[in-house]
């Protein structure tokens, strides 16, 4: 029996260039997972510098509390510390209204969706102790 050779298959350059051209238009520009809620690098905020604030800055978006509050633009601490409303006690989670409201003291945040993830919420716990 004998085996017969498979053809040769050349790719030329102007396929390439086409196929990376298609590939490019497809790429979004995405740097996460769009997929899940991953993406906090698209935040305005160096994570690098600060992964505390970036970690609760994402929980907060992630619930959905920019809809309904205007602190989308705090993108720092001191932005958060200086809140008008006095949102968060530097130091102190348990007093920061920020807190107590998640926790459902006082009222129930976020309004009309469930009650942010463990995990979500022990982030900004997490920051505001160790502002």
């Amino acid at each position: 029996m004998r085996l017969r050779s498979l053809p040769e298959f050349h790719i030329s350059k102007r396929y390439l260039l086409i196929l990376f051209a298609c590939l490019n238009l497809v790429y979004c520009g995405q740097n996460y997972n769009s997929n899940s809620d991953d993406n906090v690098t698209d935040i305005g905020i160096d994570c690098t510098a600060n992964p505390r604030l970036c970690l609760a800055y994402a929980a907060i978006r992630k619930n959905h509390c920019f809809q309904c509050h205007q602190w989308a633009g705090y993108k720092t601490d001191t932005a958060w510390e200086n809140d008008p409303n006095g949102l968060i006690i530097i130091g102190s989670p348990s007093t920061s209204m920020l807190v107590t409201r998640l926790k459902n003291s006082g009222s129930s945040m976020p309004l009309t969706y469930g009650p942010l993830s463990s995990d979500d919420y022990n982030a900004i716990v997490n920051w505001i102790q160790n502002l």
